[in-house]
């Protein structure tokens, strides 16, 4: 969510701080979306106070090619996809983006999503709908953007 790893890392670390100073006030069977949640709201409080992290930064640097491709081809395409991925999600609004690493990537349900982001399940599945939908959206005009450019060269 953060767009940086250093980022991320901080905004972990102070949540497991915060988790572990609050841990007797936890009511509740799964910590997993209590977690989250604290994440989340450390998350929120350092985006207030680093208005940059707003801004959308690409990196252009070496993405990292897994070392058990063994066909240069593949490597390129799973290269592509991957930025073709990253560039398409950080197009995508906050909430979008949130409940979209929240499914896709953590593996939650619609309940713990709920708990997480503080809406009901039915809200989490519409959002959930229309980030797919906006996310297919924007990769699609990416790589025709990509496709008219090499096509151009």
């Amino acid at each position: 969510m953060s767009r940086n790893d250093q980022d991320a890392e901080d905004i972990v670390q102070e949540a497991y701080l915060r988790a572990f100073r609050f841990y007797d006030g936890f009511r509740g069977v799964n910590t997993r979306p209590w977690l989250l949640t604290i994440v989340r709201n450390v998350y929120n409080t350092w985006l207030q106070q680093n208005p940059a992290g707003r801004l959308v930064h690409f990196d252009e640097g070496d993405p990292g090619i897994h070392p058990l491709f063994a066909n240069p081809e593949e490597a390129l395409i799973q290269n592509i996809s991957g930025l073709l991925l990253r560039r398409a999600m950080e197009t995508l609004p906050l909430l979008s983006r949130e409940v979209l690493i929240l499914r896709e990537l953590d593996g939650m349900s619609y309940k713990d999503i709920s708990s997480v982001v503080g809406v009901p399940p039915g809200t989490v599945m519409s959002r959930l709908s229309r980030a797919r939908a906006r996310l297919r959206q924007v990769a699609i005009g990416l790589m025709s953007a990509g496709a008219e450019s090499t096509s151009k060269e």
